[in-house]
């Protein structure tokens, strides 16, 4: 006998539908560009690989509650100045982290897999729900889906910030199944879209 149709499916968002990766790529290395002295000189993949760590170790300082969401973004700012010589206050960390953004979301798009996959799940089930559970705070992370046209093909939008409990905390996914009206003891119901396999861990921003 085979499986039911799923009747919802959650997918995370960063580098799993959203090219979060690439665009943090393509948006410090702009960033810098435009910056010119110290930065200018600093080894690109060097400063990428800079870049990603600083997200990993304070992004998750975020998510454990040692820092606000405002907070980490100054700390990245920061750490990444620091190594290259440039001394910020909390002030211009968050202005340096600012225009880092700009860059950032001028590099925003989804995977080229995203939307077929949104496509081939209407057709193999109709009816079926589209969810997402992202852990991030659901004003940037809602900026994302607007601006990649994301929003439209989601039926609800769950975000870590607005809980107080981020994934993999069970309490998110509990959540998720009192939206989707379903028992979380019925796995035939719901499946999850997972980050993709690749050496970076996924982000948000």
């Amino acid at each position: 006998m085979s499986a039911p149709a799923p009747a919802v499916v959650l997918f995370d968002l960063d580098d799993t539908l959203f090219a979060h990766r690439g665009a943090v790529a393509d948006g410090i290395r702009a960033y810098l560009g435009s910056l010119g002295g110290t930065f200018t000189d600093a080894d690109p993949g060097a400063a990428l690989a800079l870049w990603d760590d600083l997200e990993e170790r304070h992004y998750h300082a975020y998510l454990a509650g040692s820092l606000d969401f405002a907070g980490q973004r100054r700390e990245r700012a920061r750490d990444f100045a620091a190594a290259h010589g440039v001394t910020l206050t909390g002030p211009a960390a968050t202005s340096w982290f600012d225009a880092y953004f700009l860059h950032y979301r001028a590099s925003w798009r989804l995977h080229t897999d995203a939307l077929p996959c949104l496509d081939a799940l209407a057709v193999a089930f109709p009816g079926v729900r589209i969810g997402l559970i992202t852990n991030g705070e659901s004003t940037p992370q809602g900026h994302k889906l607007a601006d990649t046209g994301l929003d439209v093909r989601l039926e609800h939008v769950i975000a870590s910030g607005s809980l107080g409990f981020a994934k993999p905390d069970p309490r998110i996914f509990r959540h998720a199944c009192m939206w989707s009206g379903r028992s979380r003891s019925r796995p035939s119901t719901w499946a999850t879209g997972c980050a993709r396999t690749r050496s970076e861990p996924p982000r948000r921003g």
